[in-house]
């Protein structure tokens, strides 16, 4: 075996060619739905379920769960105060009389909307997808 040809920088850069080739041509799979196939990762069409890699798993594609990540620090910035102004009557004592009992409302309105719209986006997404397709699921 000629060991001239192997140097450390050649290796490297057959293994960065090699992991380039995988990641292009990975085909992803739903795993409820097995049939469907693309190349690339996405959203199940016909439950909305996030595809998978098929075949030996290698670095996952975590940016959903990233991206869901992220969806819940933010939301519970919104949640926190919004939770504390909806339980204050609960308390003993008047917690919170500097909010006229006239506006808390709104501004409970106003806390609960981002959670409820932009953060749950997706999963309105993919159960509006799942009625679409009659494949129901738990989104």
């Amino acid at each position: 075996m000629d060991h001239k040809n192997c140097s450390p920088g050649k290796h490297q850069e057959n293994i960065q060619q090699k992991q380039s080739f995988h990641k292009d041509s990975a085909i992803y799979t739903c795993p409820m739905h097995p049939e469907i196939e693309q190349p690339g990762p996405g959203s199940c069409p016909k439950c909305g379920m996030a595809l998978e890699p098929k075949g030996v798993p290698g670095k996952d594609d975590d940016s959903e769960l990233k991206d869901m990540f992220r969806r819940f620090v933010i939301s519970t910035f919104f949640t926190v105060p919004l939770f504390v102004l909806s339980m204050s009557e609960l308390l003993p004592g008047d917690v919170l009389d500097v909010i006229p009992a006239a506006l808390s409302p709104w501004i409970q309105l106003f806390l609960s909307t981002p959670v409820v719209i932009w953060s749950a986006w997706p999963f309105f997404k993919r159960g509006l997808q799942s009625l679409k397709t009659m494949q129901l699921n738990m989104f």
